[in-house]
């Protein structure tokens, strides 16, 4: 059918721009809000990238917790054990349990799902090992291409009515933008700043929250927060969905209108009604 058709397209985009790297991803994720720019089978194919990409392998996101946290011991029970780290049940471990396997997997960071010692059941966020090299390699690419496209349109004056309207509103500003915002994204403890002043900004609501972040655990590279218990927009009621959209659009509002801090990524990924 149609509809099968189209789904079979987006999955293969979706591949493909996986396979350039995670700033393709990143971009193809903030184009999945431009259907504008890139039309609406493709914004919506891109939604997919927003938690399903291909996650790295799992010893390199031990190691990176090895080396980030100064651990030198197994990461739990029968997990992230190597030479240096001899698995025994005596052996004391980072965390009580963690799955071998990440939950979710974004474009510079995948996230496993943990319990610490002291009872908190945890999200663990891990950084790519590669993370600043491939942006610095692959942001450049982008911008070799966008200047030799450039060139090619005003050497051939094939620039369309579209593009001289938008002039610079184009996917050229939005990968220079997201490569800018990447530096800071890939910066765990500006991120675990941001979200404590985000969520103190819009306390007055009284809805809006974001998940606590475990410091003790936490690093420039790995991110440990509380695990968030909630439902996504695609399983609430009708109801609930509506409930939940008047509620973003009151947070967004405020930020907008009476804090000046906002969130980078209202992706409708990013938003839980808490259970």
């Amino acid at each position: 059918s149609e509809q099968l058709a189209l789904t079979d397209r987006g999955a293969r985009l979706c591949d493909r721009i996986s396979s350039l790297g995670p700033v393709a991803v990143k971009i193809a994720q903030t184009l999945s809000q431009r259907p504008d720019l890139v039309g609406k089978e493709a914004s919506e194919a891109f939604k997919t990238l927003q938690t399903a990409n291909t996650p790295f392998d799992d010893d390199l996101a031990w190691a990176v917790i090895k080396e980030n946290l100064q651990w030198d011991g197994p990461i739990a029970p029968g997990v992230g054990v190597d030479g240096n780290s001899i698995d025994n049940k005596d052996q004391t471990t980072l965390f009580a349990s963690i799955t071998e396997k990440p939950a979710a997997a974004a474009s510079l960071g995948q996230v496993y799902r943990a319990m610490t010692h002291e009872g908190i059941d945890v999200a663990v966020k891990v950084q790519r090992p590669d993370a600043m090299s491939i942006l610095a390699k692959d942001a450049m690419c982008f911008r070799v291409l966008l200047a030799i496209r450039d060139f090619v349109k005003v050497v051939t004056n094939s620039e369309t009515n579209d593009e001289k309207v938008r002039k610079k509103q184009d996917i050229g500003t939005v990968i220079n933008r997201v490569a800018r915002d990447i530096l800071r994204e890939i910066d765990y403890e500006q991120e675990a700043q941001n979200s404590k002043k985000y969520r103190d900004s819009l306390a007055f609501l009284g809805f809006v929250t974001t998940p606590t972040v475990v410091h003790e655990y936490s690093s420039k590279r790995v991110l440990v927060t509380e695990w968030v218990k909630g439902d996504h927009l695609d399983k609430l009621s009708t109801e609930e969905g509506l409930a939940m959209t008047r509620m973003a659009v009151e947070a967004c509002t405020a930020s907008l209108v009476l804090t000046g801090y906002v969130h980078g990524t209202y992706e409708i990924i990013c938003l839980y009604i808490l259970q």
